[in-house]
């Protein structure tokens, strides 16, 4: 998404109908002529990022000047990008199962893929549920909304891989060009929508923007 060596979902919803076509008897990447979907795994091992301490939000002395506004914390930005910690560090985990998922892929092994799609959309679920009880001040408030709309969808389109996955069902899986990619694309758009205002709000509030608002949304 942010980062070329980070595996998208969206990917291994393209490169997988080859993987399960032949799952379990050597014959995954056939005569089609497709690349085979080993081609993505190899990114995997070296993206994955460590939690950063809360320090890596600071706040400057000297406020800052945008569009004629002066302003110093007094919008909570800091504070606000504290408690997305929590999110950022739940989904760091989600990383780990999306990551494991394309392995299970390129192995041909769709139940095991399907396995860490679910344990994916759990992980998601936790950091709903984390980024449900944070409640900003305005104008933070009007933006919170997407982060949380982007991890409602993540939930319901791997939730949906893992059940088709699983079912080793070939014809829904092709079909994810439809049920399944247009979400991910939506997902990927409302958080670089927050992402982007959010460092908006950093510059108003006198904030360096932290470098992992680019990343936080790897696991997709």
């Amino acid at each position: 998404m942010f980062a070329s060596t980070t595996v998208r979902v969206a990917a291994v919803a393209l490169a997988l109908p080859l993987a399960v076509t032949g799952c379990g008897s050597g014959s995954a990447h056939s005569s089609s002529g497709a690349a085979p979907a080993g081609g993505s795994s190899s990114a995997i091992h070296s993206s994955q990022t460590t939690p950063g301490s809360t320090s890596d939000v600071s706040e400057t002395t000297s406020g800052a000047t945008v569009d004629g506004v002066y302003t110093s914390g007094n919008l909570g930005v800091a504070r606000y990008l504290r408690s997305i910690q929590r999110v950022r560090h739940r989904l760091l985990v989600v990383r780990s199962s999306t990551s494991a998922m394309v392995k299970a892929v390129d192995a041909g092994d769709a139940p095991a893929a399907g396995d860490h799609a679910l344990a994916a959309a759990s992980g998601l679920r936790g950091a709903l549920a984390i980024a449900g009880s944070i409640h900003p001040q305005e104008p933070l408030a009007s933006i919170h909304p997407n982060l949380m709309a982007n991890l409602r969808l993540g939930i319901i389109y791997l939730t949906r891989m893992s059940s088709d996955l699983h079912a080793v069902d070939v014809n829904a899986i092709h079909r994810w060009r439809k049920t399944v990619v247009p979400k991910i694309h939506q997902s990927e758009r409302l958080y670089r929508e927050w992402a982007a205002t959010v460092a908006v709000f950093c510059t108003l509030d006198g904030i360096k923007p932290p470098a992992w608002l680019k990343t936080m949304d790897q696991w997709n």
